[in-house]
């Protein structure tokens, strides 16, 4: 499970928690995805990333939308892993002040 945390700065942050029945959850005690400080995201994250959506695609990834926070506004981010361990953001995919988008599953129609 991906869910929104804070870290002690009041930043938002994704974390990750793993459950080998579905009803009791452990944290990982590190963040599984963490504002950019440098790069490309780093402007439109500066006040956290939060309301992380994921889908399993066919080609083996699994996508991430995320609300990326800024001075600039809120926009929604896409993610990607394999592995549910090590994360690449891909690209900023929406205009200022969108949030919680999600991928589908399926193609429709």
């Amino acid at each position: 499970m991906l869910f929104r945390s804070h870290l002690n700065t009041g930043r938002s942050i994704i974390g990750k928690g793993t459950s080998k029945d579905g009803f009791n959850l452990k944290s990982d005690p590190e963040p599984f995805m963490v504002p950019e400080k440098s790069g490309v995201f780093s402007s439109y994250e500066e006040y956290g990333v939060e309301d992380p959506r994921c889908v399993l695609l066919d080609d083996g990834f699994y996508y991430i939308t995320y609300s990326a926070y800024s001075r600039f506004g809120v926009r929604i981010a896409m993610a990607r892993t394999k592995d549910i361990k090590e994360v690449e953001k891909v690209s900023l995919i929406s205009q200022a002040d969108s949030r919680n988008t999600v991928i589908f599953p399926e193609k429709i129609n």
